[in-house]
C-alpha cells in the first residue's frame, strides 16, 4: 500500500477519483472542504448529532505557547448523497494557541487509512505536511514568475501535461543554475525576488537583442554593453532604450532610434536606413544605402535638448540630414540658410542658419540671438548644400 499526499480540487476528490485509488490499492489523503462534500458534511451533522463522531484533544508546548490540537473523526462515511457513493474516513484538525484562543490552522482531510486515536494525528499530520509542502513549495510555480494553474487538469488532449511539463522544465533549468551557475547566484541575489528577475529579462529582452544567455546575465551584472550586432532578417525596427550601447541594424529599411541616457553607436548596415540620436553624443555609420540622420525626434523641443552626434560615413549625394522645426526654427533649408565656410572661427560669424566647416566637419546651428551651437559632426571637405538637408515639423521617428 503507497501512501500519497494529495490536494484535490472539488473534481478530483470525487467518488470517481477515490474508486481508482482504492482499486490500485492507493491511499490518499485529499483535503475534503464543505463547499465541495456538501453531501458529506449533512452525514457529519447527523452523525454529531447521535454521538458517533469521535473527538481527541491534545495539549502541547510549542516554545513558549501552550498549544491544543483538536481533532474529530469518523471512519466509513459515504462520500456523496447519491449512489453509488464509496465510504471514506474522515478526520478534522483544529490547532488553536491556548493563551489567546487564535486558529493557527484548520484542515478537514478524508482517507482510506483507519482513523483511531492512535492513526488520527498522524494522519492530519501527513495531511498538514502535503498542504505546508504545496503551499511553501508547490506554489512557487504559481506565485513566484512561472504560470502553473490548478486547471490545467481541464485541459483536453495533452494540454495539460505539456504546461505542466514546460513550467517543471523552467523550474528545473533555475534551479540547476542556481545551485551551480556563479553568476545566476549573484543576479538572484542581486535583483532579489525571483518574479522581479523573470520581469526584468522580460523587459530587456523586449527592446534588446542579446547574442547569448551570458551576455544578457553579464549585461544585468555588470552593466557592460550587449552584443547588439545583427539584427534579424526584416527588422525595420530597432529602439536602444538603455545608454552606451552598440546597435546594428540588418540589410534592410531600418529605423535605429538611440534612447536613454547614455552614448550610442549605431551602425545601420545595407539598406536605406533612419537614425535618431538621445541628447547625449552618439555615432552614426550609415553603411550603403541612402540613409536619413534626424536631429529632433519625438518630445524633443529645444536644442538643449541635443547631443552631438558624428556622422561617421556622410556619403554626399545619397545621405540626408533631417531637422526639426520645433528646434531648428525654419520653415525650410533654402539658399539663403545654410552656408560652407573654410574653418570653425568663420562659422562663428556667419548668418546663415546652419552652417558647415570644411575644415573640421562640425555642423552648427545659428539662431541669430545667441552664439553659433555645434550639433553634429560630419567628414572633412564635404561638398555640402542646401540640398542634403530636410526640415519636418512631424519627425517620422
Amino acid at each position: 500500500m503507497v501512501l500519497l499526499n494529495l490536494s484535490l480540487t472539488r473534481k478530483f476528490s470525487s467518488g470517481y477519483i477515490n474508486h481508482r485509488l482504492e482499486y490500485y490499492s492507493i491511499t490518499a489523503i485529499p483535503n475534503c472542504l464543505e463547499i465541495s462534500h456538501q453531501g458529506l458534511y449533512d452525514w457529519l451533522k447527523y452523525l454529531d448529532g447521535i454521538g458517533e463522531v469521535k473527538k481527541l484533544e491534545i495539549k502541547q508546548w510549542n516554545k513558549n505557547s501552550r498549544e491544543i490540537y483538536s481533532y474529530q473523526y469518523v471512519n466509513r462515511i459515504p462520500l456523496r448523497d447519491s449512489r453509488p457513493a464509496i465510504k471514506v474516513n474522515w478526520c478534522n484538525l483544529i490547532h488553536i494557541r491556548e493563551s489567546d484562543r487564535k486558529i493557527l490552522y484548520e484542515n478537514a482531510f478524508i482517507t482510506h487509512h483507519e482513523l483511531t486515536k492512535q492513526s488520527v494525528p498522524l494522519i492530519t499530520a501527513a495531511g498538514q505536511c502535503r498542504w505546508k509542502t504545496e503551499n511553501e513549495n508547490h506554489n512557487v510555480l504559481k506565485t513566484k514568475g512561472y504560470h502553473l494553474e490548478h486547471n490545467f487538469g481541464y485541459g483536453q488532449e495533452h494540454l495539460a501535461s505539456c504546461l505542466l511539463t514546460l513550467n517543471l522544465l523552467a523550474f528545473l533549468f533555475h534551479t540547476v543554475l542556481y545551485l551551480t551557475d556563479l553568476a545566476y547566484q549573484q543576479i538572484r541575489h542581486k535583483r532579489g525576488t525571483r518574479k522581479g528577475f523573470f520581469q526584468d529579462i522580460l523587459s530587456l529582452t523586449k527592446y534588446l537583442l542579446f547574442e547569448s544567455w551570458p551576455s544578457l546575465i553579464d549585461f544585468m551584472l555588470y552593466g557592460s554593453k550587449p552584443n547588439l550586432q545583427t539584427t534579424p532578417p526584416n527588422f525595420l525596427n530597432l529602439e536602444l532604450l538603455v545608454g552606451n550601447i552598440n546597435g546594428t541594424g540588418s540589410s534592410d529599411n531600418n529605423t535605429i532610434i538611440g534612447y536613454g541616457i547614455g552614448d550610442n553607436i549605431i551602425d545601420g548596415g545595407a539598406g536605406n536606413d533612419t537614425f535618431a540620436g538621445n541628447s547625449q553624443n552618439n555615432i552614426f555609420n550609415g553603411g550603403s544605402g541612402n540613409d536619413t540622420f534626424v536631429f529632433g525626434s519625438v518630445g524633443m523641443t529645444t536644442l538643449t535638448q541635443l547631443g552631438i552626434d558624428s556622422i561617421a560615413d556622410f556619403t554626399v549625394g545619397q545621405d540626408k540630414i533631417q531637422l526639426s522645426e520645433s528646434i531648428f526654427h525654419i520653415p525650410a533649408v533654402g539658399i539663403n540658410n545654410f552656408i560652407a565656410v573654410a574653418d570653425d572661427a568663420a562659422a562663428a560669424t556667419a548668418t546663415a542658419t546652419i552652417v558647415y566647416s570644411k575644415t573640421t566637419g562640425n555642423l552648427f546651428y545659428n539662431s541669430g540671438i545667441a552664439t553659433s551651437v555645434q550639433f553634429a559632426q560630419l567628414g572633412t571637405g564635404l561638398t555640402l548644400s542646401q540640398n542634403y538637408f530636410l526640415v519636418s515639423a512631424a519627425m517620422v521617428v
